[in-house]
């Protein structure tokens, strides 16, 4: 495969790209399911509720900060992560926008033949 050519994309459709990729890990999107109930939390606090450990979190956190989705402030000892809505309503506006499938759904599912 080749690598993407980054200049045939807007600055916008590449943001998007690295937010959905920062999505794309089950405990990422735990990470942004958990602060979204609870508006902040420290590392220990999500650590109390997916139970992986603490370098791990901080590392998901990490990759979330990257792009924006989250942010943080630091109190004292504490990194206290909070959702950044704002750009959660851009990552929710392009999805609505995407037009993935023009056909009218039905309720019949097509599989591929098997090869033999």
């Amino acid at each position: 495969m080749g690598s993407t050519k980054k200049y045939f994309y807007t600055q916008k459709q590449l943001e998007l790209s690295d937010m959905c990729k920062a999505l794309g890990h089950p405990a990422r999107i735990s990470i942004v399911k958990i602060l979204s109930e609870n508006r902040q939390l420290n590392c220990d606090g999500i650590y109390s509720q997916l139970k992986l450990s603490k370098s791990t979190i901080s590392r998901h956190c990490k990759v979330l900060h990257e792009t924006g989705i989250i942010g943080y402030e630091v109190i004292g000892n504490n990194c206290i992560y909070h959702l950044n809505n704002n750009v959660l309503d851009r990552i929710n506006e392009f999805i609505d926008n995407i037009n993935i499938c023009p056909m009218p759904l039905t309720n019949q599912v097509y599989y591929p033949a098997s090869p033999s």
